[in-house]
């Protein structure tokens, strides 16, 4: 399966840094790492009802990347073209995602914020 490269600059050179696996044929289009120090990943598919979303995190502790999970999945179609993400903790036990997609110029999409609030 493929994999997505996490990329960290470090003393002016670009090294990577991590690598974690495709699932299900979502491609990544997003990422931010939270107060919780949490990797948050933004992915999204096409099917053939519309686009469907995710977001997977990890939590990274001494170098190691685990605990990789799945916090959030939209229904095909629900929404559009989310590729933009913004991770924010308003209370200790809530991480709130903001999500951003555009319209790519296109008639028949259009140009969405989602913000959704997940409880740890």
């Amino acid at each position: 399966p493929r994999s997505f490269r996490v990329f960290c600059l470090d003393g002016g050179v670009w090294r990577i840094v991590h690598r974690f696996p495709s699932r299900n044929r979502f491609r990544v289009v997003g990422a931010d790492v939270g107060d919780d120090g949490r990797f948050y990943v933004l992915e999204r598919r096409i099917t053939l009802i519309g686009f469907q979303s995710r977001i997977r995190r990890w939590t990274i502790a001494d170098g190691l990347w685990h605990s990789e999970e799945t916090i959030w999945q939209s229904n095909a179609g629900e929404y559009q073209n989310l590729e933009g993400i913004s991770i924010s903790h308003p209370t200790p036990d809530t991480v709130r995602v903001t999500m951003i997609g555009d319209d790519n110029f296109l008639a028949l999409l259009s140009t969405e914020i989602v913000q959704i609030d997940i409880k740890n």
